[in-house]
């Protein structure tokens, strides 16, 4: 009997000891990848879009105390361990152990730390290239199509 305890005590204790490595390496994900600075980007740029809308109606000192509370927010939600939980949660769901591990050691080399510096710059000169085509097929693809259906739509 007290053998079947102490396997059972052992068994629990590995599986305590695995989940701890997997919450580990899933967190150690969450900084590796910067993943919640990306997050951060679109909707703070989109915030800070809207906002320059109103730029006019700021003074100066106020306009200087509106960005500097937006860099501490920022700040807040990257060191906030509940987000940092819930982003660390979704790579568990998604990973194994296994492969959350081949994933951090990925993320630790030379070229990943290169790729995760230049990736806003790379990202944005990308997106400028697609919404150029885009716009340029738009207008030699699609506005011949609809100009004539709006002419006869305007003209009834």
């Amino acid at each position: 009997m007290k053998s079947i305890i102490i396997c059972l005590c052992i068994a629990f204790a590995a599986s305590v000891s695995f989940a701890d490595q997997k919450d580990a390496l899933a967190l150690e994900l969450v900084d590796l990848t910067g993943v919640i600075e990306v997050s951060l980007s679109s909707p703070v740029k989109k915030f800070d879009e809207t906002m320059a809308k109103f730029r006019p109606r700021f003074t100066p000192d106020q306009y200087s105390e509106y960005k500097s509370r937006v860099a501490s927010m920022v700040e807040k939600i990257k060191n906030d361990p509940e987000v940092k939980n819930e982003i660390a949660q979704i790579y568990k769901s998604h990973f194994t152990e296994e492969e959350l591990q081949e994933l951090v050691t990925l993320f630790r080399t030379p070229v990943w730390k290169k790729y995760k510096e230049t990736h806003t710059v790379m990202s944005e000169e990308m997106i400028s290239v697609v919404k150029k085509e885009v716009e340029s097929k738009f207008r030699d693809e699609i506005v011949p199509f609809v100009d004539p259906i709006f002419k006869a739509t305007k003209e009834n």
